[in-house]
């Protein structure tokens, strides 16, 4: 396990707009555990339910499905100060639709999500900074999925292709 490179947590999304000298308190305030898993290894399996999102510190991790026939499919990556699993983590008792599996060595913070969105009893001063930048970083994720629907959704080929163009 590394030390945490409080510089990739001050530029990751999640902790915009928060002084560097604060991010100290902010990871003791949601209870951060740093774990590091190696090439190949599952982070979170399909059907657990996630209590904790995940900040990749170092490496990366992508998201696979595994469809009815065992084929696998990967649907989604997060690098270096990404989150991922926030809206599992962000739903309790919802189960994971897919695996989170380490593409190389990493090094991954996870919080408990439900400490940014319920009450701080401490009253920090930026809490309400992680929960607008939270709702910020799940937004963008929904419409990205949106996009893609809607590119996907049309029959014929053509009509993807005019969809995704259209949207560029």
């Amino acid at each position: 396990m590394t030390a945490i490179n409080e510089q990739i947590l001050a530029n990751s999304e999640l902790f915009r707009s928060i002084a560097p000298a604060q991010i100290r308190e902010v990871l003791v305030c949601l209870g951060c555990i740093n774990r590091h898993y190696k090439k190949g290894e599952t982070v979170l399996a399909a059907g657990d339910t996630a209590e904790s999102a995940g900040i990749i510190l170092s490496g990366s991790v992508y998201i696979e499905q595994t469809d009815i026939w065992g084929n696998q499919n990967i649907i989604s990556s997060a690098e270096t100060g990404e989150l991922f699993a926030e809206t599992y983590a962000s739903v309790p008792g919802e189960p994971l639709m897919g695996n989170v599996v380490a593409s190389k060595d990493c090094d991954i913070l996870f919080f408990n999500v439900q400490k940014i969105l319920g009450a701080c009893m401490n009253e920090c001063s930026f809490h309400s900074i992680l929960v607008k930048n939270l709702l910020t970083i799940i937004a963008s994720k929904n419409l990205a999925l949106t996009r893609k629907i809607n590119h996907i959704t049309p029959k014929s080929i053509r009509g993807r292709v005019v969809a995704y163009l259209s949207d560029q």
